[in-house]
């Protein structure tokens, strides 16, 4: 089966200095993959080198199996999540959602009928229809958030790559995103997330990829990736028996960050 994004001995340098070091990996439809570490992993910048906002040094990646899309067709292809929207002032809230049918929009002017359910559709599903014509600049931290996850839904591309997006949501929206997620992942979308919120992973990935200083230490089901030896190794931290999924810090510091 051919993968919705692979990325094979990718490698993206700035100053001499290696932020994504050598990363292999694959991500199918109907997955999720949990993408772990501490900051300054490089999480970020493999999920951008994938969107192609981040060139590459070395190595490739395929997107549904083909190299050298077209930035329309990637965009078809991979919606994205960003910690952080820089918007244009000015916008509202469902104008931001809108931009996610841009690439869809060719020589049109303007929203199709059709484009325009899909935004409301994908407000309703990310709990934001409220805001409508709200400036997205006077939304809350969260409110934000929720309408960057809308505008990549309404995107409808097979893959969706998310940076933090649990990030600033309160438990209740986070749970809600999480159950967002697995639907849409179960109706055949590829999910690549980067996440901090390492008690989450067991209950909503398929798969998981720990990274440190660029590098991948171990991949695989969450099960094993989220083993102490590893997790002691990223991010100096030992788990208390019997306390299931906490952790406390230990005395060694782990290399790099």
């Amino acid at each position: 089966m051919t993968a919705v994004l692979e990325f094979s001995q990718v490698v993206v340098q700035r100053g001499g200095f290696r932020i994504v070091d050598t990363v292999s990996g694959r991500l199918e439809a109907g997955q999720i993959l949990a993408l772990l570490g501490p900051n300054g992993a490089g999480k970020t910048t493999l999920l951008r080198a994938a969107l192609g906002i981040e060139p590459i040094s070395s190595g490739q990646v395929f997107i549904q199996g083909q190299l050298d899309l077209s930035p329309r067709d990637r965009a078809r292809a991979v919606a994205y999540v960003p910690q952080h929207g820089r918007l244009s002032a000015g916008l509202s809230a469902r104008e931001v959602v809108e931009l996610g049918r841009f690439p869809h929009r060719g020589e049109r002017f303007g929203l199709s009928r059709y484009d325009a359910q899909v935004v409301s559709e994908a407000m309703l599903r990310c709990d934001c229809a409220y805001l409508d014509r709200r400036p997205f600049r006077a939304c809350s931290g969260g409110e934000q958030a929720r309408l960057l996850i809308a505008r990549a839904l309404a995107t409808e591309a097979p893959a969706l790559l998310l940076d933090e997006p649990a990030a600033s949501l309160d438990i209740g929206h986070r749970l809600q995103l999480y159950h967002l997620l697995r639907l849409l992942a179960d109706q055949g979308k590829a999910i690549m997330m980067a996440m901090h919120h390492l008690e989450d992973v067991l209950s909503l990935s398929d798969s998981a990829m720990l990274m440190n200083c660029g590098q991948v230490v171990v991949a695989g089901p969450p099960a094993e990736v989220l083993q102490p030896q590893y997790l002691a190794k990223v991010y100096g931290v030992a788990m208390i028996p019997g306390a299931g999924m906490g952790w406390r810090l230990q005395s060694e510091t782990p290399g790099g960050g």
